[in-house]
Protein backbone atom coordinates (compact mmCIF):
# COMPACT_ATOMS: atom_id res chain seq x y z
CA UNK A 1 0.00 0.00 0.00
CA UNK A 2 2.90 2.53 0.82
CA UNK A 3 4.95 1.72 -2.39
CA UNK A 4 1.52 2.15 -4.55
CA UNK A 5 1.69 5.85 -2.99
CA UNK A 6 4.85 6.80 -4.21
CA UNK A 7 3.19 6.81 -7.52
CA UNK A 8 0.80 9.45 -5.73
CA UNK A 9 0.56 13.03 -5.98
CA UNK A 10 3.59 15.01 -4.47
CA UNK A 11 1.49 15.54 -1.66
CA UNK A 12 1.03 11.64 -0.90
CA UNK A 13 4.41 10.78 -2.12
CA UNK A 14 6.27 12.78 0.32
CA UNK A 15 3.91 11.35 3.14
CA UNK A 16 4.76 7.99 1.82
CA UNK A 17 8.34 8.59 1.75
CA UNK A 18 8.21 8.91 5.47
CA UNK A 19 6.29 5.88 6.05
CA UNK A 20 8.41 3.33 3.88
CA UNK A 21 11.48 5.07 5.59
CA UNK A 22 10.26 4.46 8.97
CA UNK A 23 8.90 0.92 8.23
CA UNK A 24 12.48 0.36 6.76
CA UNK A 25 10.39 -1.21 3.43
CA UNK A 26 14.02 -1.78 1.59
CA UNK A 27 11.90 -2.82 -1.17
CA UNK A 28 10.99 0.62 -1.67
CA UNK A 29 14.58 1.58 -2.71
CA UNK A 30 14.36 1.44 -6.27
CA UNK A 31 11.09 4.21 -6.33
CA UNK A 32 12.96 6.25 -3.59
CA UNK A 33 16.36 6.57 -5.58
CA UNK A 34 13.87 7.70 -8.75
CA UNK A 35 12.05 10.17 -6.58
CA UNK A 36 15.68 11.67 -5.72
CA UNK A 37 15.15 13.55 -9.29
CA UNK A 38 11.49 14.59 -8.19
CA UNK A 39 10.56 17.62 -9.68
CA UNK A 40 8.73 18.67 -6.44
CA UNK A 41 11.41 19.97 -3.74
CA UNK A 42 9.62 18.56 -1.18
CA UNK A 43 9.32 15.12 -2.55
CA UNK A 44 13.22 15.51 -3.57
CA UNK A 45 13.41 16.30 0.28
CA UNK A 46 11.37 13.67 1.86
CA UNK A 47 13.14 11.02 -0.88
CA UNK A 48 16.83 12.38 0.40
CA UNK A 49 15.31 11.77 4.11
CA UNK A 50 14.22 8.27 3.49
CA UNK A 51 17.20 6.89 1.97
CA UNK A 52 18.51 5.74 5.83
CA UNK A 53 15.19 3.46 5.79
CA UNK A 54 15.24 2.05 2.50
CA UNK A 55 18.84 1.26 1.77
CA UNK A 56 20.51 -1.82 2.02
CA UNK A 57 23.95 -3.60 1.30
CA UNK A 58 23.03 -4.01 -2.41
CA UNK A 59 22.42 -0.17 -2.68
CA UNK A 60 26.04 0.59 -1.57
CA UNK A 61 27.50 1.66 -4.95
CA UNK A 62 24.86 4.13 -6.04
CA UNK A 63 24.31 5.44 -3.12
CA UNK A 64 28.40 6.46 -3.36
CA UNK A 65 27.74 7.71 -6.58
CA UNK A 66 25.22 9.89 -5.69
CA UNK A 67 27.64 11.19 -2.56
CA UNK A 68 30.56 11.67 -5.09
CA UNK A 69 28.15 14.25 -7.11
CA UNK A 70 25.89 15.30 -4.43
CA UNK A 71 25.53 19.29 -3.57
CA UNK A 72 25.94 19.91 0.17
CA UNK A 73 22.97 19.84 1.62
CA UNK A 74 21.85 16.34 0.50
CA UNK A 75 25.23 14.90 1.87
CA UNK A 76 23.90 13.59 5.53
CA UNK A 77 21.24 11.95 3.98
CA UNK A 78 23.16 10.23 1.34
CA UNK A 79 25.92 9.30 4.37
CA UNK A 80 23.11 8.08 6.54
CA UNK A 81 21.21 5.94 3.78
CA UNK A 82 25.07 4.81 2.92
CA UNK A 83 25.88 4.10 7.15
CA UNK A 84 22.22 2.06 6.99
CA UNK A 85 23.58 0.05 3.96
CA UNK A 86 26.82 -0.92 5.34
CA UNK A 87 25.80 -1.76 9.25
CA UNK A 88 25.33 -5.43 8.67
CA UNK A 89 28.48 -5.94 7.23
CA UNK A 90 31.44 -6.57 9.44
CA UNK A 91 34.15 -3.95 10.83
CA UNK A 92 36.29 -5.30 8.14
CA UNK A 93 34.53 -5.28 5.33
CA UNK A 94 32.61 -1.47 5.91
CA UNK A 95 36.42 -0.40 6.13
CA UNK A 96 37.46 -2.72 2.80
CA UNK A 97 34.47 -1.28 0.98
CA UNK A 98 34.87 2.39 2.26
CA UNK A 99 38.20 2.53 1.37
CA UNK A 100 37.32 1.74 -1.87
CA UNK A 101 35.45 4.17 -2.84
CA UNK A 102 37.61 6.80 -1.04
CA UNK A 103 40.57 6.26 -3.52
CA UNK A 104 38.70 7.52 -6.24
CA UNK A 105 36.55 9.98 -4.40
CA UNK A 106 36.50 13.83 -5.47
CA UNK A 107 35.38 14.89 -1.49
CA UNK A 108 36.98 11.87 0.86
CA UNK A 109 36.11 13.79 3.75
CA UNK A 110 32.13 13.14 2.59
CA UNK A 111 33.39 8.81 3.88
CA UNK A 112 35.04 9.91 6.95
CA UNK A 113 31.82 8.91 8.83
CA UNK A 114 31.40 5.56 7.48
CA UNK A 115 34.98 4.82 8.58
CA UNK A 116 33.70 5.76 12.36
CA UNK A 117 31.18 3.88 11.78
CA UNK A 118 33.43 0.91 11.19
CA UNK A 119 35.54 1.72 14.54
CA UNK A 120 38.11 -0.70 13.69
CA UNK A 121 41.75 -0.41 14.39
CA UNK A 122 42.13 0.13 11.06
CA UNK A 123 39.15 3.04 9.75
CA UNK A 124 40.48 4.86 13.02
CA UNK A 125 44.09 4.61 11.46
CA UNK A 126 43.02 5.71 8.34
CA UNK A 127 40.85 8.81 9.71
CA UNK A 128 44.09 9.76 11.67
CA UNK A 129 45.83 9.79 8.41
CA UNK A 130 43.44 11.50 6.73
CA UNK A 131 44.25 14.96 4.49
CA UNK A 132 41.24 17.09 5.87
CA UNK A 133 42.00 16.89 9.71
CA UNK A 134 39.29 18.72 11.05
CA UNK A 135 36.70 16.43 9.27
CA UNK A 136 38.58 13.58 10.19
CA UNK A 137 38.29 14.65 14.42
CA UNK A 138 34.91 15.28 13.47
CA UNK A 139 34.11 11.78 12.46
CA UNK A 140 36.59 10.32 15.27
CA UNK A 141 34.54 11.70 17.82
CA UNK A 142 31.84 9.53 16.61
CA UNK A 143 33.61 6.04 17.06
CA UNK A 144 32.09 3.98 19.29
CA UNK A 145 35.68 1.83 20.54
CA UNK A 146 36.84 1.71 23.90
CA UNK A 147 40.41 2.85 21.87
CA UNK A 148 39.17 5.63 21.29
CA UNK A 149 39.55 7.31 25.02
CA UNK A 150 43.49 7.02 24.12
CA UNK A 151 43.53 8.22 20.42
CA UNK A 152 41.24 11.84 21.57
CA UNK A 153 43.85 12.49 24.66
CA UNK A 154 46.82 12.14 22.22
CA UNK A 155 44.97 14.06 19.72
CA UNK A 156 43.63 16.86 22.41
CA UNK A 157 47.55 17.21 23.71
CA UNK A 158 48.49 18.14 20.29
CA UNK A 159 45.56 19.78 19.06
CA UNK A 160 44.74 22.51 22.06
CA UNK A 161 42.00 23.86 19.97
CA UNK A 162 40.14 20.49 19.99
CA UNK A 163 40.42 20.07 23.78
CA UNK A 164 36.79 20.54 24.86
CA UNK A 165 35.47 18.67 22.06
CA UNK A 166 38.04 15.77 22.91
Amino acid sequence: AFAAALDGAPRTQANALKLVAMRRITTAADKVFALLESPDAAVRAAAYDALAGVASPKDFERLCDLLDKAQEADVKALQAGLKNALARETPAAQYEKTMARIASAPAKARYYPLLAQAASKEAIDALLAADDREAAFAALLTVENPAMVDVLYDLARRNPAWTDAA
